[in-house]
């Protein structure tokens, strides 16, 4: 989904633009880009894979017909980040709840992306 602005939001960006731009103008700065997802433990994120074919289903297992899901499934979150001068190293933590702010900061901010930063040193 794209972002939502505010009418306040949208006005500033003229003036953020500039203000980044100059900033990147005396070459003391380097972008870097970071970006996490969530892949969740099972396949049935393709349609194929949340059903079954046989043609005999009375000789199908029954925990092949009856498959249980979990409310909230397991994930794996990965997160990377990018400069011009290389990649960091993929970090990965398994997910079992939602992740609230200060878990991300210090979990995937926090030292990932330090040891990013001394790589690029």
């Amino acid at each position: 989904h794209a972002p939502r602005y505010t009418e306040k939001q949208i006005e500033e960006v003229p003036t953020r633009v500039r203000r980044l731009y100059r900033t990147s103008l005396n070459n003391d700065v380097e972008p870097i880009m970071n970006d996490e997802k969530y892949f969740t433990l099972t396949n049935e994120l393709v349609s194929t894979n949340r059903g079954f074919y046989t043609s005999d289903p009375s000789t199908t297992p029954s925990e092949v017909k009856f498959k249980r899901n979990q409310k909230y499934p397991g994930k794996i979150l990965v997160w990377i980040a990018i400069s011009e001068k290389g990649i960091s190293k993929p970090f990965f933590a398994k997910q079992t709840q939602a992740i609230n702010e200060r878990t991300y900061f210090k979990k995937c901010i926090g030292s990932p992306f330090d040891a990013f930063s001394e790589q690029l040193s």
